[in-house]
């Protein structure tokens, strides 16, 4: 138990120095991961749900509650979101190569 002990005031130790050090990186990449799912929420997938819906607007009343009763729409939300997320996080901007700064 004495060494469990040990071990675990080592982790708690160099776990906190590591947080410490790193700390402006890990709020940097939480704030960008906030962004991006906020801007991909409000201006990607919002309009695609919409219009999805609103293509199926004409369905029988049936089909429509059991799109209701699975989450379709919720669904069809989480998918876009992590696409959108993923495609926006791949893009890199680069500067040219032939400008100055």
């Amino acid at each position: 138990m004495p060494a469990f002990a040990a071990l675990l005031a080592w982790v708690a130790r160099y776990g906190l120095v590591l947080l410490i050090e790193n700390i402006g990186s890990l709020i940097v990449k939480g704030l960008l991961a906030f962004n991006v799912g906020f801007v991909t929420y409000k201006w990607v997938t919002t309009p695609i749900v919409g219009y999805i819906m609103s293509s199926l607007s004409g369905a029988p009343a049936k089909a429509l509650d059991a799109l209701r009763a699975v989450a379709f729409d919720q669904a069809v939300t989480i998918i876009l979101s992590a696409y959108a997320v993923r495609a926006a996080l791949d893009i890199k901007l680069t500067k040219k190569s032939g400008s100055s700064s």
